[in-house]
């Protein structure tokens, strides 16, 4: 595991070539939704249940939303609800907070964000204006990558032209977890 004050890696215990198989299956048999003009021009997610040994593992971390009600895509979601993201092309992750204020309708207080296709560089900026990056981190395929991306505004990119990730969101009563997760 690495730690630092706005973010965490720690290793995924889980065969990543059957997780990448399991994603493309859900994608290949459902439509995605767009995130155009939310965070990406590019993005596409779909919401499904994670595979529940994965499930298992993000729960171990720190308690996760099993169910999560949004009207627009049709009602509650779930169990062992997650959304697999993909950059089908180069796009650069708009500056943004995850929380109420920023983009609206945040489930929880964070996110677990499971790299399957590609690396990623993620950084955090100086102050709300989003004009000097403060640090940032690049991490790969076979980690989960937890960050404060409830307090701190961040983008990012990939590093190359295809992503494809997963995203577990916590629930909103963590912070006992949150304190062990960051230094």
């Amino acid at each position: 595991m690495i730690k630092t004050s706005w973010y965490t890696l720690i290793p995924l215990k889980y065969d990543l070539d059957k997780l990448v198989a399991w994603a493309q299956e859900i994608q290949c048999q459902t439509e995605p939704w767009d995130t155009i003009g939310a965070v990406s021009n590019k993005q596409r997610f779909w919401m499904t249940s994670l595979v529940p040994e994965v499930w298992q593992q993000c729960n171990e971390i720190m308690p996760c939303i099993d169910y999560w009600s949004e009207h627009r895509m049709g009602g509650s979601l779930g169990p062992r609800n997650c959304s697999i993201w993909e950059y089908p092309e180069y796009d650069e992750l708009l500056p943004h907070i995850d929380n109420d204020e920023g983009v609206g309708g945040y489930p929880g207080k964070t996110s677990l964000i499971i790299p399957l296709i590609g690396d990623f560089t993620t950084w955090y900026f100086t102050d709300d204006t989003c004009t000097e990056k403060a640090d940032q981190v690049t991490y790969s395929p076979g980690s989960i990558f937890v960050m404060k991306n409830w307090d701190r505004y961040h983008g990012g990119e990939p590093c190359g032209d295809y992503r494809l990730c997963l995203h577990v969101f916590s629930q909103t009563d963590i912070d006992d977890y949150l304190d062990v997760l960051f230094d």
